[in-house]
């Protein structure tokens, strides 16, 4: 059965015009139980579309999702029935270092270098402050929190990327967005205080740059996800041979 499972052709047709389930179901069968149940499961998955062979799988260029998890240093296929205890290593080392980085830079938006302004002060120059602004001056600020969102973010997605298929995924996912508006938030008010036409633009860009960084981590590997799922549905192969990780 292990050898007919991996290799059989569930759309192959004998002399007589039938396929496999036609024969089985024909003659009523109760001997191959197993056999029926696998050959009705992958009918219904040649409803999604034409199925592959896993060498014909194995043989396309690798999709995207495939394409991260080798980076990372992880499997789609799994090495043995239990999965492959080193490619869970490397998971949970990764995911150690990306929710470290992510705590960090958090932290370090919400307690800047400097600290804030206890007091307010109005002079009749460009030079004041409110309380609870940074002590930082703009180019400063702007700087800081460019590479601080880079890091924050890039370990976002890293995190994205390893959860995406696990149990509640999406109650996750809902959360990572949730952040990254919360980054947002917690500097909005708290930023220095604009003094030139080009320190107003960047300030203005902010309330749209911020959304869009936070789609652009959260769709693109949502959707990968789906065609990569779908891709494998169209083998006709074990569906516990693929990593866990990938289940929708």
């Amino acid at each position: 059965m292990k050898l007919l499972r991996s290799t059989v052709k569930v759309r192959a047709k004998n002399l007589d015009g039938k396929t496999a389930m036609d024969i089985l179901q024909t003659h009523k069968s109760s001997i191959f139980p197993k056999a029926i149940r696998r050959l009705r499961s992958a009918k219904e998955r040649l409803l999604f579309g034409p199925s592959m062979t896993l060498a014909g799988y194995l043989s396309r260029k690798p999709s995207d999702t495939e394409e991260l998890n080798k980076l990372l240093g992880l499997n789609n296929l799994r090495k043995s029935r239990h999965g492959s205890r080193e490619s869970s290593d490397f998971r949970n080392a990764i995911l150690v270092v990306a929710v470290l980085i992510v705590t960090a830079t958090y932290q370090a938006g919400l307690s800047p270098p400097g600290g804030y302004w206890q007091d307010d002060y109005a002079p009749d120059s460009d030079n004041g402050h409110t309380a609870g602004q940074m002590t930082m001056s703009f180019n400063l600020a702007l700087f800081f929190y460019i590479f601080n969102g880079f890091a924050f973010f890039s370990s976002l997605y890293v995190i994205i990327i390893l959860i995406i298929g696990l149990p509640m995924w999406m109650v996750l996912y809902s959360s990572i967005a949730a952040l990254g508006m919360a980054n947002y938030a917690s500097f909005s008010n708290t930023f220095p205080t604009s003094n030139g036409s080009f320190q107003e633009f960047a300030v203005s860009l902010v309330p749209f740059v911020y959304p869009v960084i936070t789609g652009l981590l959260l769709c693109p590997p949502f959707f990968k996800f789906v065609f990569d799922k779908r891709r494998q549905q169209q083998v006709d192969f074990p569906a516990r041979y693929f990593s866990s990780v990938q289940k929708l």
